[in-house]
């Protein structure tokens, strides 16, 4: 893994996410987790400013614990995690 030089004045901007979730299906965590396992350059926007997208890889090896619950026969998830990610 590097990073590339294109001639540009931006450098590379390395972020730490921290991250929670509530109420999520074991069928979600699951996507979650390939998410954040996933090598590949996704566009990453954030609600405080939906106008601004980054092109990002996460770079850093992502934490998250979570804590299940039984709802109505089906368990669901709450928990917190954290992870890395470099906008190129």
């Amino acid at each position: 893994d590097g990073t590339y030089y294109f001639g540009s004045y931006y450098s590379q901007k390395p972020m730490n996410i921290s991250f929670a979730f509530d109420g999520l299906t074991e069928e979600k965590v699951a996507e979650l987790k390939r998410w954040l396992g996933d090598k590949k350059i996704h566009e990453l926007v954030f609600d405080e400013t939906p106008y601004k997208a980054y092109q990002a890889k996460i770079t850093g090896s992502a934490t998250m614990k979570h804590i299940p619950f039984g709802a109505t026969g089906e368990r669901v998830y709450k928990g917190e995690g954290s992870v890395q990610f470099t906008a190129y």
